[in-house]
């Protein structure tokens, strides 16, 4: 469960882009993940790869931007996968961050990536981050693995693509780049969802109810 209010207490987006940096003409995709094997950070790099060459069907006029916020064992890989792909005008890696912070790199996305595969038998359960994204009303773009498919549903909350398929990853990035109002669709509905299934109210609201169902009657 997430906290449905932090939106309401972040930053606007142009406030939001301000305070980090970033450029107001780029279409910036958020990875907020750990940089573990199976959070797949190096196929979001990959699709950033391909979209600076205008492939997948990416917009003219608008520079793809993607900002990695996270750290672990993956970090001299990532590094090392920017340099020699020369891709530091379109990827920013910020290392790890408080979670606190993370309101503000949320507001300044176009775009959330959560590009997770199977890795050593283990697969992405219930992700924070993607649910963090969906209830601050930002387009997620996800692999098809794990919890990711209990709590997206292709087309309608987000876009799932199959797992270690960058190509797939950029083409998806590419849509909601070109094509505004299906990103603002997609988000207006995973904000609803999110209302609905996994935030601290609707939580507090179902526990409240199975202890009043369990609890003995009194008098």
């Amino acid at each position: 469960f997430v906290d449905s209010d932090w939106p309401s207490r972040a930053p606007g987006r142009t406030a939001a882009r301000a305070a980090l940096g970033l450029p107001d003409d780029a279409f910036v995709v958020l990875c907020p993940r750990r940089l573990t094997q199976k959070n797949g950070v190096l196929y979001a790099l990959e699709a950033v790869d391909l979209l600076r060459d205008g492939e997948a069907g990416w917009p003219t006029g608008r520079r793809p931007l993607l900002v990695v916020v996270g750290t672990g064992e993956q970090w001299p890989l990532v590094q090392a996968f920017v340099r020699q792909r020369r891709l530091e005008p379109f990827c920013r890696l910020e290392g790890g961050r408080p979670h606190e912070e993370m309101a503000v790199y949320l507001s300044a996305a176009d775009a959330v990536v959560i590009p997770s595969v199977h890795a050593a038998g283990v697969e992405e359960a219930t992700s924070i981050s993607a649910l963090e994204a969906m209830a601050f009303g930002v387009p997620v773009v996800a692999s098809a693995v794990g919890g990711l498919k209990e709590i997206i549903r292709d087309g309608e909350t987000g876009l799932l693509v199959p797992e270690k398929r960058p190509d797939a990853l950029a083409r998806a990035l590419a849509r909601l780049a070109a094509e505004p109002s299906l990103g603002q669709r997609l988000a207006g509905a995973a904000r609803a969802y999110v209302l609905r299934h996994h935030s601290h109210l609707s939580a507090a609201t179902r526990f409240l109810k199975i202890y009043g169902q369990a609890a003995p009657r009194v008098g």
